[in-house]
């Protein structure tokens, strides 16, 4: 049990607390009903039980039950005032002579704070009384809306966090009803992040727009750890299936938001943004004063001025009217994703090549002309045919002689020479063909020796899957083709690495 002795020094202090807590004025109120009350707050149980005799009227019995139910840390004490004091738990503290203080109606829905359970789920911070009063007052009957209308309300007002827990969990409430929203609101709690993991995760608390609730950890001005927790639940599909008007929070609160979950999730960004367009799209002509912009015109302004174009879907550029940074040179790309803080969706330039379930190796000796040589093995086609789709040498081909054969000096296997011919005659690749021991070689082959079906730029998206599906690291040599050919996706896939490491 708690010692409040120490915290407050003297008895008028205590008085001071228990009166403004209640909401009483005090002059109706007796000394030795009050010196009864002091020594609840201060869970003396020996004076409790010794001068309860000095409690003589109706309505001193209810106050001092009510004082219990907030403050008495002792669930012994709570129960000894009820019986001694023959308390019926369906009184109701309005019903008493005492002047109450009226509460704020301005709050929707306000439960009235009347009965001991409810002061207790509110002000007490001792779980025990909690539990001793919800079978007390057999509170898992309650009706429907007076348990919703408490869930909402202890979730806003609860100064204790486990209460809140306890009733969430104990109570068969709405599903219609956002207690994750309420419990953000609640200026009575230090929020964080393990408390609101533990209610997503163990209470499972309800919170039917979790969109809206992260919006509320920034009108909450929450720690990150709180918004990242919640950005991360939630999903794309709720985002879409949001009701929250994003219009109606003013346009700092928007912008912050913004600004965070462009450092921490592409695709959401992009849907919030979208979600955003949609909403303000049908404000495009209207105007609170002539002089000012239209809202549409204040958000447009702002994504075009302030957020990454790399950071935007196709969809989303051509909605707010933002050039392809794709088009850019490479760079002022480049600079664009060096500025970006999360992983961005990679669009595909070319579809997949079709993949073969056989490698078909290509057969020397159904040929009499030698194409080249490679290690030392001469490699037989179709001059005519393939010399034009060898690009390194397409722009010499009508003015040279190739009697004498060339070589192709990088050393790969065979099977990787065969596959680059058959390229060439079927005009298609697979690089999942090629082992993963062989890669870096083939890349060197194909950067050497380029050709209109296998080169670096027309297999870059091969390239990426290749890497990703087989785990390759990315070295120097890879970083030095990125840059050399300027391969866009290419580079922002080494950035997404990057961030999947810092994250």
């Amino acid at each position: 049990m708690m010692n409040r002795t120490n915290e407050y020094s003297n008895k008028s202090t205590i008085w001071e607390h228990i009166v403004k807590q209640l909401k009483i004025i005090d002059y109706r109120i007796e000394t030795k009903c009050k010196d009864y009350i002091i020594n609840i707050f201060l869970n003396n149980s020996g004076y409790i039980k010794n001068y309860s005799s000095e409690i003589n009227t109706k309505d001193e019995k209810l106050l001092c039950y009510y004082i219990a139910c907030m403050f008495s840390d002792n669930k012994d004490i709570v129960e000894f005032l009820i019986n001694v004091f023959d308390i019926n738990i369906n009184d109701r503290l309005s019903q008493t002579n005492f002047i109450r203080i009226v509460d704020d109606d301005s709050i929707i829905d306000k439960p009235k704070l009347d009965d001991g359970f409810e002061f207790a789920c509110i002000y007490n911070k001792n779980l025990n009384v909690i539990e001793y009063l919800f079978e007390k007052y057999n509170a898992s009957n309650f009706d429907i809306c007076r348990i919703i209308g408490w869930l909402l309300y202890v979730c806003l007002f609860g100064t204790n966090f486990d209460t809140i827990c306890y009733l969430l969990k104990v109570w068969t409430d709405n599903q219609n009803n956002n207690y994750l929203d309420n419990f953000l609101s609640n200026n009575s709690i230090k929020h964080n992040i393990n408390q609101i993991m533990h209610l997503v995760e163990d209470v499972k608390i309800k919170m039917t727009d979790v969109l809206k609730c992260l919006i509320k950890s920034f009108i909450m001005d929450m720690s990150d750890d709180i918004k990242l927790y919640l950005l991360k639940i939630t999903t794309c599909d709720k985002i879409k299936e949001s009701n929250t008007k994003l219009t109606h929070y003013f346009f700092c609160q928007i912008q912050l938001l913004l600004d965070f979950i462009s450092t921490k999730d592409f695709t959401k960004f992009n849907l919030i943004l979208e979600k955003l367009y949609t909403e303000i799209k049908h404000l495009k002509g209207i105007k609170k004063f002539n002089t000012y912009p239209t809202v549409y015109e204040k958000y447009v302004n702002f994504i075009k001025n302030d957020v990454n174009p790399i950071l935007l879907n196709s969809n989303n550029r051509k909605k707010y009217g933002i050039y392809d940074p794709f088009s850019y040179e490479f760079k002022c790309f480049t600079k664009l994703v060096d500025k970006t803080k999360c992983q961005i969706d990679i669009p595909k330039k070319t579809l997949l090549s079709k993949e073969t379930n056989d490698l078909q190796l290509f057969n020397h000796s159904d040929y009499a002309e030698i194409l080249f040589f490679h290690n030392n093995t001469p490699y037989r086609g179709n001059r005519s045919m393939i010399y034009k789709e060898m690009t390194f040498i397409n722009d010499i081909i009508d003015y040279t002689n190739f009697d004498e054969s060339f070589a192709l000096n990088i050393d790969v296997p065979e099977y990787c020479v065969d596959m680059y011919i058959n390229a060439i005659c079927d005009k298609n690749f697979n690089l999942n063909d090629i082992k993963a021991t062989d890669f870096y070689n083939f890349i060197s082959f194909i950067d050497r020796y380029p050709t209109t079906v296998t080169s670096i730029n027309d297999l870059e998206d091969q390239i990426i899957d290749y890497i990703e599906t087989n785990k390759i690291e990315i070295n120097e040599y890879m970083m030095n083709i990125v840059m050399r050919y300027k391969l866009k996706n290419m580079y922002l896939h080494v950035h997404n690495k990057k961030i999947k490491v810092i994250d």
